[in-house]
């Protein structure tokens, strides 16, 4: 994946996007923001024994015999997933390649 510019324009982001289909821009978000909610995505990862028990939870090793297509519960509820997803950073992006107020889904 090549990156992306943080400071590209609208335009420049727009045209990756038609182009390529996506665009990288490394360090865009916080980086302890996005650890936070790994860290509770993990946490509840293991509480419903999704992981290995004998690794620390943040390494994210499924627990051998499990596996979950979909987990909805994960983002529920989930301040600091919301923080990364919903948050300034990154409405604010949308609101720059889409060129006006953007709304999130009201899923999670």
């Amino acid at each position: 994946m090549a990156p992306t510019a943080s400071a590209a324009t609208a335009d420049q982001l727009n045209q990756r996007l038609l182009r390529d289909g996506y665009f990288l821009l490394r360090g865009f978000l916080d980086r302890q923001a996005v650890q936070a909610a790994g860290d509770e995505v993990y946490r509840r990862l293991a509480a419903a024994g999704q992981l290995d028990p004998t690794s620390p939870a943040e390494a994210g090793i499924n627990a051998g015999d499990r596996t979950r297509a979909f987990a909805p519960e994960l983002a529920r509820d989930n301040a600091a997933l919301d923080q990364v997803i919903y948050g300034e950073r990154m409405l604010g992006l949308s609101e720059r390649i889409f060129g006006g107020q953007v709304r999130h889904f009201d899923y999670t």
